[in-house]
């Protein structure tokens, strides 16, 4: 019996739209103010960090999409270039890594739709997330051509959302520039201070930018891959770089750098707070109207990407072969997109922000150190990039994880050891 294959039906445009939606959104709306709270005013030095290791990662990324364009991404990419074991633990932390990325984008949803209706509770907070989780796991449900869509209405909304957020909030700051003297001044720390939270906080925004996977992990269902992967994923990445750079300036100008990580860690919608100081009084709704359109693109785009793996993992039974069956009617991979929206649901009610998008950062730094010990191992013939660029990418991925909280590198070493016992049992039974 042959192994069930998804189609390729998502263009480049879409491909792109995808790599924005996955993005933009909580690296936008949450994720920089969470760093701004641990580099303070070396926020942008963190921010450009990132970019450059996505940017080397995302090189490896677009190689191997290329060369072995199936679903999975780097899961299939370390069992063909790698073992089957490398393979094994890039799609267990991936999972874990988007599912907490994704716990985060819904609990930020919730933060941002409680600050615009004045209900500042915790209870609805997480209700509010996991009735969007169960949402757009229907939607899922439904098909690739139908996903694709809502997301491409949804990132056009969000990404005017964001550039209204730039436009008037430099508006804001240049016409009233005196006002905001001052806000900057803040904790003076030791050099060493300075590296750990420059490093931690590469770590966070690195998330951010990681969205440009999902691009890679749809691999099977985007038409001409050789093509289209390695272009859609460099112009996700340089827009990205720019938008983030830019909230990033205009948001500590306008209320500093703590404040800015006050209205993250605990409001959970610090551009709402940022909007609240521009000069057109309306500025407050179209932002986070933004941000929930922002954000259920993020979400809708990591549980497709989360699904995605978890269908390739059973599909090769290192994860139950009953995740691989499709639905006959809409050729989905019904009981993949089922499990994951189970698996987020659980870190919604059991976590907070800045714990999962921690765990997201630690689960994702190994995630790419794998991908790109895979793109070493591509031949001459296979690259169309300098092999340094991989060995860059894999250094600075093993050394920024480890900057990340002790407490989340814990719980992160936890679940690697429990995939690799997960791993070896399965493997017994598989050989009876």
């Amino acid at each position: 019996m042959s192994k069930p294959k998804l189609t390729r039906q998502i263009g480049k445009f879409s491909a792109m739209m995808i790599g924005f939606g996955s993005i933009i959104g909580t690296g936008a709306f949450v994720s920089i103010g969470i760093a701004a709270g641990i580099s303070g005013k070396y926020l942008l030095i963190s921010i450009f960090f990132a970019f450059l290791l996505a940017l080397c990662n995302g090189i490896s990324s677009a190689q191997l999409a290329a060369n072995h364009p199936v679903s999975g991404g780097t899961y299939e990419y370390g069992r063909k270039y790698l073992n089957n074991f490398f393979g094994f633990i890039s799609g267990w932390t991936f999972i874990f890594a988007k599912c907490a990325s994704a716990a985060a984008a819904a609990l930020t949803f919730g933060g941002y739709l409680s600050s615009i209706t004045g209900l500042d509770l915790k209870l609805f907070t997480t209700l509010i997330a996991l009735i969007l989780i169960l949402v757009l796991s229907v939607v899922l449900l439904y098909g690739i051509k139908k996903t694709t869509s809502a997301n491409n209405v949804i990132v056009f909304i969000s990404l005017g959302a964001i550039l209204f957020f730039i436009i008037i909030g430099a508006i804001t700051f240049f016409s009233e520039q005196s006002a905001f003297s001052g806000l900057s001044r803040e904790i003076i720390y030791s050099n060493e201070e300075i590296f750990k939270n420059v490093l931690y906080s590469t770590a966070i925004m690195f998330v951010a930018f990681t969205g440009y996977g999902r691009i890679a992990t749809l691999g099977e269902e985007i038409v001409e891959p050789k093509k289209n992967i390695p272009k859609v994923i460099l112009i996700t990445l340089f827009v990205a770089f720019i938008l983030y750079s830019a909230i990033a300036l205009i948001s500590t100008k306008l209320i500093g750098y703590t404040q800015f990580s006050i209205a993250a860690n605990e409001e959970i919608a610090p551009l709402i707070s940022v909007s609240k100081k521009f000069i057109f009084g309306g500025s407050v709704w179209i932002v986070a109207a933004g941000a929930l359109f922002a954000i259920t693109g993020v979400l809708l785009n990591l549980m497709l990407g989360t699904s995605r793996v978890i269908f390739a993992m059973g599909r090769n039974s290192d994860l139950p072969p009953l995740l691989s069956r499709l639905s006959p009617n809409r050729l989905t991979p019904i009981y993949s997109i089922v499990s994951s929206g189970l698996i987020i649901c659980i870190i919604v009610i059991l976590g907070d922000i800045k714990t999962t998008w921690s765990l997201s950062a630690f689960s994702v730094l190994i995630y790419y150190g794998i991908t790109n010990l895979s793109a070493l191992k591509l031949s001459k013939k296979e690259r169309f990039f300098p092999k340094s660029i991989s060995f860059i990418g894999l250094c600075f991925c093993i050394l920024i994880a480890f900057y990340i909280d002790y407490k989340v590198i814990k719980l992160g070493l936890s679940l690697l050891g429990a995939g690799t016992i997960y791993y070896i049992i399965n493997k017994k039974i598989i050989k009876r």
